[in-house]
């Protein structure tokens, strides 16, 4: 080791653990009468200081002020606060074992609107995450027009979006349904896409702007030209253009409807051509419009669209897997027992650990939504039926658990609670908990009594605008997405 340098650094945290900051720059406009006064003018033979004519109220001075606080848990809070002129503007970075991830105002913020966003990076993967209150103006329409089944939720609540690095944009919405953008450069250099139908004269309507598929494994495709085709899981397939819906079905029998005056008429079928496998008992319908459909023997189906997509039903018809070049694969899964039973989660901690083994057992629908992205995160998505206050009240709300390849957990509320918990403290609270032999102490942790959080969970409130975190010593640490931080350290008698 002599022609090497070992360098061992000790950081000891500041007493009260807050550091505090600030920096600014000499004034360059002509500041108001009062801060002239306090300005240090110097006495010796330096020229006079010259101002820009300026007005004082669109760029004045830019300061900066920091303050940095150290939980515990060897996690950093870092709150920077911004102003020029009369601007204020906070800046608010977490830093936690490999993940960053804090708060933001809106970039476009509406009137009487007080919510924040939550944002995280992952450096691993370098994909990112978004966590916003969402409402039914800020989303893609899935109206009547649209024809999705079931019956339409409120859409209001928190939307998450995570961003691969390949541009890939998987986006939750509060009611359930996903939403998938694409990069941008596919639609220009991916002629796979089309399979080479048009080849290089490929028309806005033949490439996709964005997908959304619905909580019963339905696939609508948005195109560059604004029409709409939606592709079913029993190869039925429907698509609008230019006002004109027209329906095939799995037989290939075609129907046609305007929306301007509901007017409709059949259309000539589309040649179908049926043959069965010998060796595997499997039928093969092609259809020239879609592809293929194959019904397995055991009456399970695999249903080919020609754009890639590739939708398998299962024998009881109670899993639904989507797949397609480029996006995400969902699958849907659906319990009718469970459907019945409605699953009431009641107040307090008793049921915090209920769905640990699967998340099913905590659905109140019965359907459960899970998406792989390319990243290997995967993310559940369910109803939660929950108990309130009053006497026979109950809340249904919508629920995203992500679970991270690296470990670090992420759940989200339709509400507007996001609890972020690193796979470090995961780990921690394995060991520290009753149990150290079963991963289940930071399930617990995420869906019991907010303020019985233990070191490591990070609670963000977007409706408050507020995250906070407690560490093992009993200090409490709270910031605003606009800059205020509190810092309330335990009190030690020893």
């Amino acid at each position: 080791l002599d022609d090497n340098l070992v360098l061992c650094t000790y950081y000891k945290n500041p007493p009260g653990r807050v550091v505090r900051y600030n920096w600014s720059i000499q004034p360059k406009v002509i500041p108001p009468f009062c801060r002239w006064l306090k300005l240090n003018w110097s006495t010796t033979n330096e020229e006079p200081r010259e101002f820009l004519d300026i007005d004082n109220f669109r760029a004045g001075a830019i300061t900066e002020r920091t303050k940095m606080m150290y939980p515990c848990d060897d996690s950093i809070l870092k709150v920077s606060n911004y102003a020029f002129g009369i601007n204020d503007k906070a800046r608010i970075l977490i830093i936690k074992d490999e993940l960053l991830f804090g708060l933001r105002e809106p970039i476009i913020k509406r009137q009487d609107d007080d919510h924040c966003e939550a944002w995280a990076f992952f450096p691993d993967t370098r994909s990112r995450f978004l966590a916003e209150m969402n409402d039914s103006s800020q989303t893609r329409s899935t109206s009547s027009s649209i024809a999705t089944e079931g019956q339409q939720q409120e859409n209001c609540g928190v939307a998450i979006s995570n961003t691969m690095e390949n541009g890939l944009v998987v986006k939750h919405l509060p009611n359930g349904d996903i939403l998938q953008y694409g990069p941008e450069s596919w639609r220009i250099t991916a002629p796979e896409r089309t399979h080479g139908i048009l080849g290089n004269q490929k028309q806005k309507g033949d490439l996709e702007s964005c997908r959304l598929i619905t909580g019963r494994g339905t696939v609508i495709r948005y195109m560059l030209d604004s029409s709409i085709e939606i592709l079913y899981a029993n190869g039925n397939i429907a698509h609008n253009r230019s006002g004109v819906w027209t329906t095939v079905n799995n037989r290939g029998l075609r129907r046609s409807r305007r929306e301007k005056d509901g007017h409709e008429c059949d259309l000539p079928p589309i040649e179908t051509y049926r043959e069965i496998e010998a060796e595997t008992k499997c039928e093969i319908v092609t259809r020239e419009d879609i592809g293929n459909i194959l019904n397995f023997h055991n009456s399970s189906r695999l249903v080919q669209f020609k754009d890639g997509t590739e939708i398998f039903t299962s024998s009881d018809g109670y899993e639904i897997s989507i797949e397609a070049p480029g996006y995400a694969g969902i699958k849907v899964r659906y319990d009718p027992i469970k459907a019945r039973g409605e699953t009431t989660i009641g107040r307090g901690g008793a049921d915090s650990s209920l769905g640990l083994e699967d998340v099913m057992e905590r659905s109140c629908s019965g359907r459960l939504t899970e998406t792989y992205l390319p990243d290997g995160s995967v993310i559940h998505n369910f109803k939660e039926r929950r108990e309130l206050e009053g006497f026979e009240e109950y809340g249904v709300h919508n629920v995203n658990l992500m679970y991270r390849a690296d470990g670090t957990v992420v759940k989200t509320e339709q509400e507007g609670e996001v609890v972020i918990i690193s796979a470090k403290d995961r780990k921690d609270l394995r060991l520290a908990g009753n149990h150290p032999d079963r991963d289940g102490d930071y399930f617990y942790q995420m869906f019991g009594i907010p303020n019985e959080r233990k070191s490591g969970v990070f609670t963000i409130r977007l409706e408050e605008s507020k995250l906070w975190t407690r560490d093992w010593e009993g200090n409490y640490f709270s910031i605003f997405a606009n800059g205020v931080s509190k810092a309330k350290c335990a009190v030690s008698f020893s």
